[in-house]
């Protein structure tokens, strides 16, 4: 992305659309997947919310992706995060630089 400023506009419009979605869709199902947030000009941008509230972004430049393979790469991401996290040897707050995460 060559405007790093229109990627954070892009991200935080999304995080807005995020915590709309995330209430509306906690009283109707238990999936944490919202799907396709916002697509701004060229960039897709999905989201997947945890129980805990934990929020993962994905933003695409490809249009060419099929939305069964961003669930499944978001759950996938998912279940990282929470094996790292669920390490008790992993200091808490800290950043994740593991290289298979």
């Amino acid at each position: 992305l060559e405007d790093p400023l229109k990627l954070q506009y892009v991200v935080h419009t999304s995080l807005d659309i995020v915590g709309e979605r995330a209430k509306a869709q906690s009283a109707s199902t238990d999936s944490a997947y919202l799907g396709l947030l916002c697509p701004v000009e060229d960039l897709h941008v999905f989201g997947y919310v945890t129980a805990t509230q934990i929020k993962f972004l994905l933003v695409l430049d490809n249009d060419a992706v099929r939305d069964a393979d961003v669930k499944l790469f978001l759950n996938n991401v998912h279940n990282l995060y929470v094996d790292v996290t669920s390490n008790p040897f992993t200091p808490l707050g800290g950043d994740i630089t593991s290289t298979s995460f």
